[in-house]
This record gives structure tokens, C-alpha cells and sequence, in this order.
């Protein structure tokens, strides 16, 4: 992955080996494609005054450089760096195959290309894994790079390890962004204000002109494997941007498969012919072509990439192969995106007006796994139901400004909502049904007075009970009676419900004598259905 500091780390490396006389000659040559390869070993021959260097045969010369290094007496080290795919075979064929006097490194993104430059079998030794920093480690760089400030209080200190964070640990992104508060005068305590999405876009585009990277801003670090990746194919990049919507620690490729094929399932019967003259104008499903914010198209091509077993193996393949994510196979498959990349596409996305549908398909596909669940709300059926929690977060965090979630998201909200008031993570459940409340309030077609926002006001009501806040359940539970009373009747199975719920709180506010009217109310009610 771009930006984690391993050419800062080897050119450190090479600049201690040299002052201390452990080298005396050090080589860089960068790596990433044959042509770069080739010139720079040829370079080596100008650099020692080979007899061989204005040799006319390309082949000569390279003959030359590997003799060379191959013979020579002086210690000397060889930097190949960011080393691809590409240029395997060439380096297996041209690189020196003796010499103790000579060291040879090399930087790749990628295990893949370690392991077959090394023979990783018996030689696992030889290769070094670089990881994010930790958070210890990158508040103390990007207070480095910020250079020096005033004592810092508590919470100019939160305010730094917050940023870390969300900066993903990557030594490009906490130098930049460091360099970015020193020269525009930003102190600690005034960090919060990175936060948000429009100045964290400021600082990961801001070049540096001062900076030791070869890349001068974050973006510039990112932009060639997200066009390496578009170039492959676009269908792969396209769901590349659909899954940077969910939770980028870890995407569960089995629910992503399996809410494709749900999908899949339902696109295929909107293409049936109807039964009879009567169409169902309450199908609301936006696997509909026309249900959607998103082409039908984009949701299609995105599906047959998913539903295929070995073209969604090659995209994650391709994904690992672009840098740009980690995937896991096993019994349960995922892909980890690193948040600063994530960040990166999804800025990307909305510049080039694509989110809006690329985020209505992840939302499409999460949903889709989700209504397949059974029982959500019990004990048996929890473990299923917490794997989605994480990406309904997400796909909320992203969902594009000024835009409602369509109804099949909020429905999965709430259910999430009385996931967390059965859990008794009630909390959680109050913040979530009051977004879906707010969200149906304004939808259009629902409304404060649907039944769908009556649902809603009724679970949340129940939770109200549970945390004790007693008024504000009786406002909600008379609220929801009074308009099941009027549009479904009194006697319906779901305005009982609401008067159960109504009784519960009489009880539990010690009004003994209405909770038990109530109850044989309902009773009285339920004996006759």
C-alpha cells in the first residue's frame, strides 16, 4: 500500500549503511516497470565507469551491469524500488546471482510479488511486512511534523489522537498533514476543525512542496492505483467505489454474494411477464430497474461481477494487486480497504457525481442479505444480525447529503433498532429509531401519519419504557394509538400491541389500577379474535 514510508525507510536505511562504511556504493533504481528497470541497471555501469557503458547492444549492457555486480570487490547496495508484478522474470533473469560483498532490497506493495521475487517457501526470513503505525506512534509523528507547540492540555491532546486515527496510521498522510497545520498555522487546539470531510479533502490534496516523499500530496499517492485499477476494468473499479461505502475494517464478502444473488433474484421476476392485468403498485423493492436512484445498468454489471464466483475472486485478486486493499479467503471471506483509502475513493466518487449511485447499490445489497434474515429480534439469530450492524453504520456515515434513505434502509434500521432494544442496548436503540423517526417524518409518501412512522414511534416508544422515560413513551404510545385507531381500527392485531405497550408503562410507572383496566381491556379484545 502507497504511503506506509517504505521508501523512507530503505533511504534511511542506506544513509546510515553508507556513513558507517558498511557500503560504499549505494544504488537506487526505481522498479515498477521494465523500461525504469532495465535503465537503471545500465546506469550502474556510468556510475562505476564500466568499460561497457556506451556499449551499442542493449544486451550487452545489461550483461554488463549484473557482471559487475556479480565481480566486484566493493561492498555495495542495490535499492529496486516499488517492484511489480510486471518485472518478475526480468529481474530473475538480469539480477546478480553471487557476490557476498553485494545486498540487494527491494520495495513492493504487495506479498505476492515479495514471495516470488524471494522463492518464499524456505525464505520467509527475508521479507519485512510494513504496517500502519500504531496510534502511540503516529500521534508522536504528526506532533513532529506539526512542529513545536504550546503545552498542550488534555484535550489538545484528544484532538491529536483523534486525527491519528482517522488518518489510518499512514506516515504520508501524518507528515502531510502535520505540514499542513504548520504552515496554515493551525494549533492543537484548534485540530477539530480537520474533522470534517471538506478540510480533511484539503489536506490529503495539499501538496508539499518541502516534502522527503515522491509523492507531494496524498492524492498523488493513491491516484495511480485507482487508475491502474479503472483501467483493468471499469466494472471491477465500479465495485470497488461500492464496497469503500461499507465498513472498511473488515467486508464480508458472503453477505455482500449473498444479498447479490437475492438481488439477482428479484431483477429476474420484475422481467417476468405479469400473471394478470393487476400490477402491484405497493412494490417498493428497489431491485425494481425503476425503484432506484441508480441505472439499472450499474446494478446489473455490479450484481454479475458479485454472482460470479471466479470474476469476484479476480477482483479482489486485482484489488490486493492495485494496493489498494487487503482481502481474506476461508470460510468467511472478507476485504479490509484502509480508512485513508476509503476516504480517498469516496472524495473521488462524488468529484465525478458517482456516489450517489454507487452508495443506492451497496445499499441495495446490504438490505437484500438482510430481509432474508429469520427472527432477527431473537436470542438464536443475534450473531447473523451484528454482522450487518457495522455496514448499516457505515452506509449512513456515507449516504450522500440532502438525500433520503429509501424505504428498504430505513425498514433495516429499525429492525437494527429493535436488534439493540432486545439486546438491551437501549442507548443505541433510542439514536437509531429517532434517525429513522426524523427520516420517515420527512420522506415523501410517508410522513408523520403512515403506519410505517407509526411502527417506528411505536418501537421507540418501547424503548422510552425501558430507559425510564416515562413521558415521553406515553406521549409516543398515545400518538401511535390515537392513528392505528383511526386507519386500522381498534380491534386490529397491531393497535393491541400499542395497547399492551400502553398497559406495560401504566405498570411500570406503579398506576396499578389503569394498567390493570388496560390489560383486561385488551384481553376482553383478544378473546374475541
Amino acid at each position: 500500500m502507497p504511503g506506509l514510508g517504505k521508501s523512507q525507510l530503505v533511504l534511511q536505511f542506506s544513509k546510515l549503511g553508507y556513513a558507517s562504511h558498511r557500503y560504499t556504493c549505494v544504488f537506487w533504481v526505481s522498479a515498477t516497470t521494465v523500461e525504469k528497470l532495465s535503465r537503471g541497471l545500465i546506469g550502474v555501469l556510468d556510475l562505476v565507469d564500466d568499460r561497457d557503458r556506451n556499449h551499442p547492444d542493449h544486451a550487452v549492457r545489461l550483461l554488463a551491469a549484473r557482471r559487475w555486480l556479480e565481480k566486484s570487490p566493493h561492498s555495495w547496495l542495490l535499492i529496486l524500488d516499488d517492484v511489480t508484478a510486471d518485472v518478475i522474470s526480468f529481474l530473475r533473469e538480469h539480477l546478480p546471482h553471487e557476490n557476498t560483498h553485494g545486498a540487494i532490497i527491494l520495495t513492493t506493495r504487495t506479498s505476492q510479488v515479495a514471495e516470488a521475487i524471494v522463492n518464499a517457501g524456505d525464505r520467509q526470513d527475508c521479507i519485512l511486512e510494513l504496517k500502519p503505525l500504531t496510534t502511540e506512534q503516529s500521534i508522536y509523528l504528526l506532533a513532529k511534523a506539526s512542529g513545536p507547540q504550546d503545552q498542550r492540555n488534555k484535550n489538545d491532546q484528544e484532538s491529536v489522537e483523534t486525527l491519528a486515527k482517522q488518518l489510518g496510521g499512514l506516515p504520508l498522510a501524518l507528515e502531510q498533514a502535520g505540514a499542513y497545520m504548520k504552515q496554515k498555522h493551525i494549533p492543537a487546539r484548534e485540530l477539530h476543525t480537520l474533522y470534517d470531510g471538506s478540510a480533511l479533502k484539503n489536506v490529503i490534496h495539499w501538496e508539499n512542496t518541502l516534502s522527503y516523499y515522491e509523492k507531494r500530496s496524498v492524492i498523488a499517492a493513491f491516484s495511480i492505483p485507482l487508475q491502474n485499477l479503472r483501467q483493468v476494468s471499469l466494472a471491477t473499479s465500479n465495485l470497488f467505489i461500492v464496497l469503500a461505502h461499507f465498513d472498511a475494517e473488515s467486508i464480508p464478502l458472503n453477505i455482500i454474494a449473498h444479498g447479490a444473488q437475492v438481488c439477482r433474484g428479484r431483477l429476474a421476476d420484475k422481467e417476468k411477464p405479469p400473471q394478470s392485468g393487476i400490477s402491484d403498485h405497493n412494490d417498493h423493492s428497489e431491485c425494481a430497474p425503476n425503484a432506484a436512484p441508480h441505472s439499472t445498468s450499474m446494478l446489473e454489471t455490479v450484481i454479475d461481477l458479485i454472482c460470479s464466483k471466479d470474476s469476484l475472486r479476480e477482483a479482489m485478486n486485482c484489488f490486493e494487486e492495485c494496493s489498494l486493499a487487503q482481502p481474506s479467503f476461508g470460510d468467511n471471506p472478507s476485504l479490509h480497504i484502509h480508512d485513508l483509502i476509503q476516504l480517498v475513493v469516496l472524495n473521488q466518487s462524488r468529484a465525478a457525481d458517482q456516489v450517489d449511485e454507487c452508495h443506492a447499490v451497496a445499499v441495495t445489497l446490504l438490505t437484500s442479505a438482510f430481509s432474508t434474515l429469520d427472527d432477527y429480534w431473537l436470542p438464536q439469530s443475534w450473531a447473523a444480525c451484528e454482522r450487518f450492524v457495522p455496514h448499516l453504520i457505515s452506509l449512513e456515515k456515507h449516504r450522500p447529503a440532502q438525500t433520503l434513505p429509501n424505504r428498504e434502509f430505513m425498514e433495516m434500521s429499525q429492525a437494527i433498532g429493535t436488534y439493540f432494544e432486545r439486546q438491551g442496548r437501549y442507548n443505541e436503540a433510542e439514536a437509531i429509531l429517532s434517525r429513522v423517526l426524523a427520516q420517515r417524518e420527512q420522506a415523501a409518501g410517508i410522513g408523520e401519519h403512515h403506519l410505517d412512522t407509526l411502527g417506528t414511534v411505536q418501537a421507540l416508544a418501547e424503548v422510552y419504557t425501558a430507559l425510564g422515560k416515562y413521558d415521553q413513551a406515553e406521549e409516543f404510545l398515545g400518538r401511535v394509538l390515537a392513528g392505528r385507531e383511526k386507519q386500522i381500527g381498534a380491534d386490529h392485531r397491531d393497535t393491541l400491541d400499542t395497547l399492551f405497550g400502553l398497559a406495560l408503562l401504566r405498570y411500570r410507572q406503579h398506576q396499578y389500577d389503569d394498567a390493570e383496566e388496560l390489560y383486561a381491556r385488551l384481553l376482553e379484545k383478544r378473546q374475541f379474535q
